[in-house]
């Protein structure tokens, strides 16, 4: 992973990685990854290491990137929300998988790589298009709630659907 974001580092001019995390705010840790990206030839003044209120940190971003082999969830829908294009591994093990699921519903699959090198050539070309992020910004929102993760009734409908036919399969064994 940081391998990857250290690819990223060095091909996008003037990019700066944020790490917000509560472990951040604890200076043993947050030296810790400083050394891990410093091995890979980074500067601090490139990474954020902080433990602010994740809602407060979406105002300083560009662009999320979903970590792997394991991903995130909530904080995935939390960016989308607040208009912040999300990159994400389509390969991993299932637990991993949200971000594909998440950026599919919503019709954003060319966020989703098949590899690090895709993951990577996916976040270059949209942080060196200034206007297209600030496209998402204003319109993400709106396109996650036309999706199917904010159908309430269509789901509700679909799983009423599953529940009435698994019951008929019961009734019949």
């Amino acid at each position: 992973m940081i391998a990857a974001w250290v690819a990223l580092l060095k091909t996008v001019p003037n990019a700066r990685l944020m790490l917000n995390h509560k472990p951040m705010g604890d200076r043993v840790t947050a030296d810790y990854f400083v050394q891990q990206f410093a091995a890979y030839g980074i500067d601090r003044e490139q990474l954020i290491l902080i433990h602010t209120p994740v809602w407060e940190a979406y105002a300083q971003l560009d662009i999320a990137l979903d970590p792997f082999p394991h991903n995130a969830g909530t904080t995935t829908f939390e960016a989308l929300w607040m208009g912040i294009p999300v990159i994400s591994l389509r390969e991993r093990p299932s637990v991993g998988r949200f971000g594909d699921a998440i950026l599919g519903a919503m019709g954003l699959s060319e966020w989703v790589a098949d590899s690090v090198e895709d993951y990577i050539a996916i976040a270059v070309r949209l942080a060196n298009n200034r206007e297209q992020l600030a496209g998402w910004r204003s319109t993400l929102r709106a396109r996650m709630q036309a999706s199917p993760l904010m159908d309430e009734v269509g789901f509700t409908h679909d799983l009423e659907t599953a529940y009435q036919e698994m019951w008929r399969i019961f009734c019949l064994s």
